[in-house]
């Protein structure tokens, strides 16, 4: 019977190691995306800050996430 609950428990282990490991590749993999986004929104930021100033020097998003 004690061997059991200690599979069990290895299983249980197991498990949520797999699952700490999932989420930070989902962590990853979001902030990838944000990073992404942050530089598609920092691009057009310039673009229509240049195109409404006539080239002025123009203001940059760049707060990353990490």
């Amino acid at each position: 019977m004690c061997i059991w609950y200690e599979r069990e428990g290895e299983k249980e282990k197991n498990l949520l190691l797999q699952q700490q490991q999932e989420i930070q590749q989902i962590k990853k993999v979001l902030g990838l995306k944000l990073n992404a986004c942050i530089e598609i929104l920092d691009h057009l930021s310039v673009s229509n800050i240049r195109s409404e100033k006539g080239g002025n020097e123009p203001f940059r998003v760049t707060n990353k996430a990490t």
